[in-house]
């Protein structure tokens, strides 16, 4: 079973993928010893059409306990929530592993 982050649905096919990769070579006995999240930390989206448009980048920045979801074009640089990264249609993303230890 893959845990999943908070951010939105993004990480469902990341996870499944995974999911599959581990099962194909687990017997039924044995017990994984590590718990993978994946965390959305940055997105690509593409403006434009397919012939001419322009690039942007959304990128997750963590400072202490406070998340902050940072626009970037060629000119602009500002602050904006998760709810505006997450209605968007991203081009490419880009998770940040983390590995847990699983208790016996």
């Amino acid at each position: 079973m893959c845990n999943r982050s908070c951010d939105k649905g993004h990480v469902l096919w990341l996870c499944s993928l995974l999911s599959k990769l581990k099962d194909g070579g687990a017997s039924a006995t044995s017990r994984p010893r590590h718990s993978c999240w994946y965390r959305l930390v940055a997105a690509i989206e593409h403006l434009g059409s397919e012939s001419s448009g322009h690039f942007v980048t959304y990128r997750k920045i963590t400072q202490g306990e406070r998340q902050t979801w940072i626009y970037t074009s060629d000119l602009d640089v500002y602050e904006v929530t998760a709810e505006h990264v997450h209605s968007r249609s991203p081009y490419m993303l880009f998770y940040e592993k983390s590995v847990h230890s699983v208790d016996s």
